[in-house]
């Protein structure tokens, strides 16, 4: 265990879901896998709930993370971005412990079926990658939503496409591969670049696959997780 913190941004209003953070998968709320995959890991010194709600504080605490403070309102609005709100915990954190810490490692809570091994793996490739100042987990994107089959839509007629023509001719190993952050969201930083910023210039990426990749955002991916966990109980 090295003086690594892990932050688990988790504000009680969601518009997609009600509760969305704390709302139950196999009669476990959803913030519960995030963090014991966080202390099952065993990298991190210190696991840290940010949350402006005292609900999911009693529950963080239930499973083990640290609440020592709430968040600020002007922090836990709809639009506000993440570096501000890891930014204002870190600092606090630091204060808080008297650590000059390592790393920061940023996981969002929406993820079930992000475990301890993905965590410690991106943990491991940041160690192993010289020059690396940040990392990011990311997913391959599928064949069918690379740029190049991207089409928009104007009086129902296919517009500003590539390759519709000829369609039938495309072999898709021929395309580029794209990678794109996933709903898992493992972000290791160093406190240096978080002075000015999430990630740093020379970020590397950790790919995961799509069922560890899984973001709930709506009641589809809810329902979609629930069916998963319920049937495949080994990947949690």
């Amino acid at each position: 265990m090295e003086n690594i913190v892990a932050i688990i941004p988790a504000r009680a209003n969601s518009k997609s879901i009600k509760n969305k953070n704390i709302i139950q998968i196999n009669k476990k709320p959803l913030i519960a896998f995030t963090i014991q995959a966080a202390l099952k890991s065993k990298i991190f010194k210190d696991i840290i709930v940010s949350t402006d709600s005292k609900r999911i504080k009693k529950i963080s605490e239930k499973y083990g993370a640290e609440v020592p403070f709430l968040r600020p309102k002007h922090l836990s609005l709809d639009k506000t971005p993440t570096y501000p709100v890891i930014k204002d915990v870190y600092l606090k954190i630091k204060k808080l412990k008297s650590i000059n810490y390592k790393y920061i490692c940023i996981l969002q809570p929406t993820s079930p079926f992000r475990n301890h091994k993905h965590i410690k793996e991106a943990y491991s490739k940041i160690l192993e990658t010289k020059n690396a100042d940040s990392l990011i987990s990311c997913q391959r994107v599928p064949h069918n939503f690379i740029p190049e089959k991207l089409m928009s839509l104007n009086n129902n007629h296919f517009v500003n496409y590539r390759n519709l023509i000829g369609l039938n001719n495309i072999n898709r190993n021929s395309y580029k591969i794209y990678y794109a952050r996933n709903g898992s969201a493992i972000y290791f930083t160093s406190p240096k670049i978080l002075e000015k910023s999430l990630v740093g210039k020379n970020t590397i990426l950790y790919e995961m696959d799509k069922i560890s990749s899984i973001d709930i955002d709506d009641h589809q991916d809810l329902e979609f997780a629930r069916s998963i966990a319920q049937n495949f109980k080994k990947i949690i």
